[in-house]
């Protein structure tokens, strides 16, 4: 009863946790997929680790749970399964609990940064999650900590500082040799160089993430920095080339990426001086644009406003700078690039219309917006200096490191030396050791071998003697046996001739009997035998079933006849009476 109990205990079990992986699996299969079914999935999970009370997958369902919130928008929720997975992983203390009370930290910062707009709260979350992530040597956690908190630099315009962060998580990245974390890095060093107006290096590390490059998105991403370095540096080409092998998988990605590929496209067309293929990404981009990000919305507009400047319809594009100027002024003071794109167009259309008031008023913002562009590219020298100071000091640090790294692995190797000397050493003794007690152990062994030998000798001479013995009483035994048999001789020669008599004649009745017994067995038994084999064919052949069953009957008394025959030898072979085929006969007839 108790062994049928604990089948079925760890049985259950089994099927348990089989069922919490595979709520599991399907949360990770729909994940960035079908955020409803994911969410189903998770809501499971959920409930089935609370029911079976398992803290590791109640831990998975808060976490995912928190992440499902944040994906749509709904904070308060968020942050509630946010603290619900801190206290959990508290609880547990391992070190994967560790690892998702980072993943958990670092999504709450995201929650400040991008839904609650707090960038100092979501500052804090990132370094806790980070200084987490160096106390359990997580090195992913470090990563993925040193980029959220460069992005958060890089929106404060501090590109110089965000970029030393990216290089040190692309040293942990290139340590760990995580090819997915290397191309992150490298695509987000490449787009800070971006925006510090350095194409040059930013190239060569988008270059770099297209190398380790591995998944859907970044497949998409990086090809489109890689074309937007291209497009800044009039290498108008390879641009276009790049757009058209990768807008395809853009489509396959996301809509947003796509929307940022088509701007992309409409943007070089209008620098090429080609504008009606600019409106034909435009009319792709009106299907496909959603209004949930409004500068690349109201940059949408003023490339529409471009395109038709170039084609010389003024008032068309008059009309899209008015709804660009509606969409912009009653925000705060952001979206630089296009306030400034806005009033230069603004000051080409109003000259066309003839009203120079405005086209001057226009003109005068374009100029003062203009020489904070130019002292922003005043500042790209002083970017580019402090940040090859850096890159100097770092390198230098990499060569201090190294020199480091090598004088401890010689120490290292020094010490493996010693160690592997101190083993042969103690291998060689351990052999001697061996060899002594093997030599010992074998010259005992053959010792009672030598023994056992002359035991086993001793009793074979002792069986011989017993032998001996056995065959001289076998000999007294013979002698008398001869004696025996030579009385029986004599007596035997004294009736030889009536023995001699008496064998003639039971040869002659056996010859008789024999001769009896093949006439026998040669008609009449083989007669009955024939007659039915040749019925049996007859029946195989014939097709009427009333011939069918008169050669049966005639096989019926074939096999009676064999029967009466097969008795009457029997009955004869039982009297012990010599078979005689007249009396054969006779007997056959009475039965």
């Amino acid at each position: 009863m108790f062994l049928f109990f604990c089948v079925y205990f760890f049985s259950f079990t089994s099927v348990c946790g089989q069922s919490l992986s595979s709520y599991y699996d399907s949360t990770q299969t729909y994940k960035d997929k079908d955020l409803e079914k994911q969410s189903f999935y998770v809501q499971k999970l959920l409930l089935e680790s609370q029911k079976q009370k398992n803290d590791t997958f109640l831990l998975k369902a808060y976490y995912l749970k928190a992440t499902i919130f944040y994906e749509k928008g709904n904070n308060n929720s968020s942050f509630f399964y946010v603290d619900k997975a801190i206290d959990l992983s508290r609880k547990l203390n391992t070190n994967k609990s560790k690892e998702t009370k980072i993943e958990v930290l670092r999504l709450k910062g995201f929650i400040y940064k991008n839904r609650i707009y707090n960038k100092d709260s979501a500052l804090i979350y990132f370094q806790q999650a980070l200084q987490e992530s160096k106390q359990s040597n997580y090195k992913f956690g470090e990563i993925k900590n040193l980029e959220a908190i460069s992005f958060l630099l890089m929106d404060k315009g501090k590109y110089v500082d965000a970029t030393q962060l990216l290089l040190e998580a692309r040293q942990i990245a290139n340590k760990i040799k995580n090819k997915e974390a290397q191309s992150s890095i490298a695509n987000n060093i490449g787009h800070t160089y971006l925006k510090m107006y350095m194409y040059e290096k930013a190239l060569a590390f988008f270059n770099e993430a297209n190398k380790y490059r591995e998944d859907k998105t970044t497949a998409s991403i990086i090809p489109l920095n890689i074309a937007q370095c291209y497009y800044r540096t009039g290498n108008y080409k390879n641009a276009l080339v790049i757009l058209d092998k990768n807008a395809p998988l853009a489509f396959k990605t996301s809509l947003n990426m796509t929307i940022e590929y088509y701007l992309e496209y409409t943007t070089l067309f209008l620098k090429i001086k080609e504008p009606k293929r600019a409106l034909e990404k435009i009319k792709i981009l009106d299907s496909l644009f959603i209004k949930a990000k409004p500068q690349a919305y109201r940059n949408l507009l003023l490339l529409k406003a471009k395109a038709y400047l170039q084609l010389k319809d003024t008032l068309t594009a008059h009309n899209y700078i008015k709804e660009v100027e509606k969409e912009i002024f009653p925000k705060s003071d952001d979206d630089f690039i296009n306030r400034l794109t806005m009033h230069e167009l603004f000051s080409y259309t109003y000259l066309f219309l003839k009203d120079y008031q405005k086209a001057n008023y226009h003109l005068q913002k374009y100029i003062s917006l203009y020489t904070k562009t130019y002292n922003k590219k005043l500042e790209q020298n002083i970017y580019e200096s402090e940040v090859n100071q850096r890159m100097l000091l770092q390198e230098k640090e990499n060569e201090l490191e190294k020199i480091k790294y090598s004088t401890e692995l010689e120490k290292e190797q020094q010490n493996k030396k010693y160690f592997l000397l101190g083993f042969i050493f103690l291998l060689i003794i351990f052999i001697v050791v061996i060899r002594a007690y093997w030599i010992n152990k074998k010259s005992s062994i053959e010792l009672q071998k030598t023994n056992h030998k002359l035991s086993e000798s001793q009793a074979e001479v002792m069986q011989q003697n017993h032998i001996l013995h056995e065959q001289a009483e076998e000999l007294t035994r013979q002698s008398e046996e001869l004696k025996c048999s030579h009385e029986e001789v004599v007596a035997m020669n004294d009736n030889l001739e009536e023995v001699v008599n008496q064998r003639n004649q039971e040869v002659m009745e056996k010859n008789q009997m024999l001769e009896e017994y093949a006439f026998i067995n040669a008609h009449k038994l083989r007669a009955p035998v024939a007659r039915l084999l040749g019925l049996m064919q007859i029946i195989e052949f014939s097709k009427n079933t009333d011939e069918i069953e008169f050669y049966l009957q005639l096989c019926n008394q074939e096999i009676k006849d064999l029967d009466r025959i097969v008795w009457a030898i029997k009955e004869a072979i039982e009297e012990k009476t010599p078979l005689d085929r007249w009396k054969l006969e006779k007997r056959t007839e009475v039965k």
